[in-house]
């Protein structure tokens, strides 16, 4: 797996329960996500997670994980951020997929303001 540009390795989604069932680390981890302007506006808005430590004014956004109480909603936030791709690619015809994007947002139950924000962000 390739190194972030801080030389960190990304965490894949599964491997954040095992690390905090493991008794991780006491001290706060960060989560950059990326998301399209619009759905990355709406999230810091409504509080879901906050602007990037170290580049604010980018699309990217940076979610404290304090405990193990934090894992479900950084892998809420990294699932729509992953959906926000898999749609922009979609839209684009560079994704040769059955998916039904509007399932997918449906499964995971986000705001009106969200929801909107991604249609936002899909439409262009």
């Amino acid at each position: 797996m390739a190194t972030h540009r801080t030389g960190r390795r990304p965490v894949q989604f599964n491997e954040l329960h095992h690390r905090w069932q493991r008794n991780w680390s006491s001290s706060p981890k960060l989560a950059d996500i990326e998301y399209p302007k619009p759905l990355r506006d709406q999230l810091i808005e409504e509080g879901q997670t906050k602007e990037h430590h170290v580049v604010p004014d980018s699309n990217a956004t940076t979610f404290h994980i304090k405990s193990a109480d934090d894992v479900d909603h950084v892998v809420w936030l990294f699932r729509l951020s992953y959906l926000a791709r898999l749609a922009a690619l979609q839209r684009r015809g560079e994704l040769d997929s059955d998916l039904n994007i509007q399932h997918e947002l449906d499964v995971l139950a986000p705001s009106n303001g969200v929801r909107n924000a991604f249609e936002a962000a899909n439409a262009v």
